[in-house]
């Protein structure tokens, strides 16, 4: 997680980048990267990105100056703009987004905090209305505090949440169909209370905060999908403080 004061926009030839500071690219092949013609609203830290598959990258929420942001940023991948496009109800920091539908029109904002109502548990459907216009509504209550915790979405109508305070050793699934969440009844090999997370096939592969590994050694949790049975891969020089 970086910091810094300034609001630039990062493009690549591979991915899009929203940072606060310095950019590292770490891969197998050369990456160019330059900036965008555009900058950020404000310097924004806490907020959740979420990219809908075809044109835009939101960024949901965040702080801006320690005044936490309620805003939702959409960011044009063939127009190179920015504008706001919306307000969660309440305001939202370091909660997980989620989208079902490959037509990118809803997606769905899970736990974070809120120094409005204190609360740690709401989840919020966003939807498009148009290019410029979401509409955002409290859609349900989770059965716990998430706060720092990452998701995937498992099939076309349930997520998974995983660790994050509130919940550093567990799972949670929420139904879109039901509206509603289960705590399911298992721990996971360590406690998670700040996360980050990427999916390959099955696999969802969890870094945390925390990390224990049989050995003692650095370790990034996987957790497969199909079976919902975890293993730890062991890292040699893996980081075993820090956020996200």
């Amino acid at each position: 997680m970086c910091s810094s004061s300034t609001t630039r926009v990062f493009r690549s030839n591979l991915i899009l980048f929203f940072a606060t500071s310095v950019i590292i690219f770490t891969s197998a092949t050369s990456l160019v990267a330059e900036y965008s013609s555009v900058t950020l609203p404000v310097t924004l830290y806490g907020s959740t990105i979420h990219y809908d598959g075809l044109d835009t990258v939101y960024l949901v929420g965040g702080t801006h100056n320690e005044e936490l942001s309620g805003d939702v940023i959409a960011y044009s991948i063939s127009a190179d703009t920015v504008q706001i496009v919306g307000a969660m109800p309440n305001i939202g920091f370091f909660g997980s987004v989620q989208q079902f539908e490959e037509d990118g029109n809803e997606f769905y904002y899970f736990g974070g905090y809120s120094d409005t109502t204190g609360d740690f548990s709401v989840v919020y459907k966003i939807e498009k209305m148009g290019e410029e216009e979401l509409e955002i509504t409290e859609l349900a209550q989770l059965p716990v505090d998430v706060m720092y915790s990452t998701s995937v979405a498992i099939n076309t109508s349930t997520v998974l949440i995983v660790g994050g305070q509130g919940m550093e050793n567990g799972l949670l699934f929420f139904n879109l169909d039901t509206e509603t969440g289960t705590v399911v009844d298992a721990t996971l090999p360590m406690e998670l209370p700040y996360v980050t997370s990427t999916q390959v096939g099955d696999d969802f592969y969890i870094f945390g905060d925390t990390r224990q590994s049989s050995d003692g050694g650095d370790a990034i949790l996987i957790l497969n999908l199909a079976s919902m049975e975890t293993s730890l891969r062991d890292v040699l020089g893996f980081p075993d403080v820090g956020y996200f």
